[in-house]
């Protein structure tokens, strides 16, 4: 899997900033073979037996299934749980036991009218325009171990190399539904044409540069419910974009000092070239690959609940199916199934805090 990593200005004044990865751990050197008890006992089984044929041990060891799905799970679920999601900072997560769960798409009252004592109240009616649903969906696949592997002693290499996999494959998995949440374009519907912000469409082809930085921060900064007019009062504070365009974000948004470019004549945005206004302006970056392979980027207020939400119905799990003459896998082809699998959903159901862009263009950062 691809590392991920989140930069965040700790210390505006001090130009403190904090990088940490979101990547995978380094491989971690076991101090000891995590199917070492399963070998001893295939051994002890075949010495007592006087055979060397480990298949027969090891289906007559009556703990050995056990110990090697005990043995591949705990690898595969350290794995998983060393990544850390790069999504985590900007989704709501909550368990879910629906096939779907459906969200108002909007739900603003609006504004408190002026009512003179005794006279009647006026009513309103709540701004339910409609509603998301995020379905719920399973993700597997099952690996193979055939019996060549048991035969020729290769359960070391299995644990060591297809548990941290199944793990990996795992995360990967969500971080690609997130993402890809994140980059379809129809998910973004916003617009001031439509009473949603003041500004513009949530979504645009805009090269990162300081005055698209503005323009996205506006439209999120003036957003409004639809029906009420009433502002929801969101401030950007989180960048989201890929490796390419991590540099040029951190000169735009980190700098403690800028250079102009061109002679005096050259237009500047802000800051005449050489105050840098941007920095501070946006105290997270979360920089990763899944966005995309060219210089998209989106920005979001990450402290407004439900907006891009993650619904578990099954978190993610390892099973082994089962060993001797009665599984037919075995019996007919020699081999053990594992399966990875994982049940969730994932969906944008409140667009107005995002702005996405899914510019192709190299950035514009001087």
């Amino acid at each position: 899997m691809t590392s991920a990593e989140h930069i965040q200005i700790t210390d505006v004044q001090a130009g403190t900033v904090k990088v940490t990865s979101l990547g995978e751990a380094a491989p971690k050197r076991l101090n000891y073979d995590p199917i070492e008890d399963l070998q001893q006992k295939v051994r002890e089984t075949a010495v007592s037996r006087r055979t060397s044929n480990m298949r027969e041990a090891f289906v007559l060891t009556p703990d050995a299934g056990s110990l090697l799905r005990d043995g591949l799970r705990y690898i595969a679920f350290t794995s998983f749980n060393e990544i850390p999601q790069s999504f985590a900072s900007f989704t709501t997560r909550f368990n879910s036991t629906r096939p779907h769960e459906e969200y108002l798409r909007d739900s603003g009252i609006g504004v408190l009218p002026t009512v003179r004592s005794g006279a009647e109240t006026p009513r309103v009616m709540s701004s339910l325009d409609g509603g998301v649903k995020i379905e719920n969906r399973r993700y597997a696949t099952i690996v193979e171990v055939t019996g060549d592997d048991l035969r020729f002693d290769r359960l070391g290499m299995i644990a060591r190399q297809l548990g941290p996999e199944l793990g990996r494959a795992g995360r990967a998995t969500e971080e690609q539904e997130v993402y890809n949440a994140i980059t379809t374009t129809a998910n973004f519907t916003r617009s001031n044409t439509t009473g949603d912000n003041d500004v513009g469409a949530n979504t645009q082809t805009a090269t990162f540069n300081a005055a698209n930085i503005e323009l996205a921060y506006s439209i999120i900064a003036t957003a409004k419910d639809r029906r009420s007019s009433m502002y929801l009062g969101m401030t950007p504070n989180t960048l989201v974009c890929g490796p390419r365009l991590k540099f040029a974000a951190m000169q735009l948004l980190m700098a403690d000092s800028m250079m102009r470019v061109g002679g005096n004549t050259t237009n500047e945005v802000r800051g005449t070239g050489t105050t840098p206004i941007y920095r501070g302006l946006i105290t997270n970056i979360i920089v990763s690959p899944w966005i995309g392979t060219s210089f998209q980027w989106a920005l979001v207020d990450s402290t407004r609940p439900n907006s891009l939400v993650f619904q578990e119905v099954e978190p993610f799990n390892v099973i082994q199916s089962s060993m001797g003459q009665d599984d037919e896998q075995w019996f007919a082809r020699d081999i053990i199934r594992f399966r990875a699998d994982g049940y969730f959903g994932v969906g944008i159901a409140d667009d107005r805090p995002w702005f996405f862009s899914d510019s192709t263009t190299a950035p514009t950062v001087s």
